[in-house]
């Protein structure tokens, strides 16, 4: 009988780690993410909530402010993004490094953009 308990709670222990695992490396993507252009000026922004939301902005140099462009929800399964709404709805292969995130498009593979955390 205790052997049967024991064996149960290694199981329970197991699958829940497994859970807290997953969830935990797709929220390695929650944050604000930056692109920046060749001088290092951040021009575009992202931000990932916890929710499932994002917000992207766009930095208005002559206002000299960031402004919203859009919002829409996200999900990540694993290293692949889907996004919804605010012009950028598809699927994404992402990968992060220290902190880089890099976006692949599917509808252009060959093309990717990083983006540096920012908080």
């Amino acid at each position: 009988m205790k052997r049967l308990v024991f064996i149960s709670l290694t199981v329970i222990m197991l699958i829940s780690s497994a859970i807290t695992f997953t969830a935990c490396r797709n929220n390695n993507i929650v944050g604000s993410w930056e692109m920046r252009d060749e001088d290092g000026n951040p021009f575009e922004r992202i931000e990932f909530f916890s929710d499932g939301r994002f917000v992207l902005q766009w930095y208005d140099d002559f206002r000299e402010q960031w402004r919203i462009d859009g919002e829409g929800t996200w999900s990540a399964d694993g290293n692949r993004l889907s996004l919804s709404g605010a012009g950028m709805s598809g699927l994404y292969t992402f990968s992060i490094s220290g902190n880089n995130l890099t976006l692949t498009d599917d509808r252009w593979p060959d093309e990717s953009a990083t983006l540096h955390r920012i908080r």
